[in-house]
C-alpha cells in the first residue's frame, strides 16, 4: 500500500490494525498459523523542496508601508539546542539548492577556514558524487544537506558566537499573524509574478474565510 502524507495523517495506527485484521483472517483460516509483521517504511524527500517566504512590511523612501515578500532560510529556526536535542525536527527543515549555496557562502565568509571542511564546500562535495556528465541527483543534495545539518551542530559548539552571527542573519523581520489577509493578497500576487514564482499554491484553511477573500481580491 503506497500512501501519501497529506492524506495519512496515523500511519503507525493504520500499520497496527492492517497486521491486527491481517493475523485474525488468517488465524480464522490456518490453524497455529504464525503470526506476520507488516512493516511500515515512510520516505520523507520530496521530489523538490519548496522554497519559503514571507510577507513582511516595509517603509518606502517616501514613509510609506509596503508588503514585501522575503525569503525564508530554514537555519534562522536552527538553534544550537535544536541542533543538538531536536534531530527530527531539523531534519524536517528542508532546503533548496539555493539555500544551500547560500549558507556555504555565509559559512565561509563567517568562520575561519580552519573550521571548514573539504566536503562542506559544494563543489568538492558533488565532485565526487557526481557521475561522468556531472549530473547533481536530488538524493545527492539531500544528503550535502544533511552533511551541512551535521557540520552546522559542529560549529553551534565549536564556535557559538559565529554560529549565531550566522543564524541571525537570516532571521526574517518580525512578523505579524493575520487571519485575514485580502487586503494585501493582490500586492503579494504581483510580486510572486515580478518574480516569476507562479503558479503557487495558497493555503487557507477556513471555508468561510477562503471564501471571502475570493470575493474580495
Amino acid at each position: 500500500i503506497l500512501a501519501l502524507s497529506a492524506t495519512i495523517g496515523n500511519a503507525n495506527q493504520l500499520c497496527s490494525w492492517f497486521e491486527t485484521v491481517r493475523n485474525e483472517s488468517v488465524s480464522a483460516r490456518v490453524i497455529d498459523a504464525p503470526k506476520e509483521e507488516v512493516v511500515l517504511k515512510e520516505h520523507s524527500a520530496r521530489f523538490i523542496n519548496l522554497q519559503r517566504y514571507v510577507v513582511a512590511e516595509t517603509e518606502t523612501k517616501d514613509g510609506k508601508k509596503k508588503k514585501k515578500l522575503v525569503k525564508l532560510h530554514p537555519i534562522a529556526a536552527m538553534t544550537p539546542e535544536r541542533l543538538l536535542k531536536q534531530p527530527n525536527l531539523v531534519a524536517g527543515l528542508s532546503m533548496t539548492p539555493t539555500d544551500m549555496m547560500n549558507l556555504w557562502k555565509r559559512m565561509r565568509a563567517i568562520f575561519p577556514g580552519t573550521a571548514l571542511e573539504e566536503l562542506d564546500d559544494p563543489d568538492n562535495f558533488f565532485n565526487q558524487k557526481a557521475d561522468e556528465h556531472k549530473r547533481i541527483t536530488l538524493i545527492q543534495t539531500k544528503d550535502y544537506e544533511t552533511h551541512l545539518k551535521k557540520r552546522l551542530t559542529i560549529l553551534s559548539q565549536s564556535h557559538p558566537e559565529l554560529y549565531e552571527k550566522l543564524r541571525q542573519a537570516q532571521l526574517p523581520p518580525p512578523l505579524k499573524a493575520q487571519k485575514d489577509v485580502s487586503d494585501i493578497l493582490y500586492g503579494v500576487v504581483e510580486q510572486l509574478k515580478q518574480n516569476e514564482l507562479l503558479p503557487a499554491v495558497a493555503f487557507q484553511l477556513d471555508t468561510y474565510g477562503a471564501f471571502n477573500m475570493f470575493k474580495k481580491l
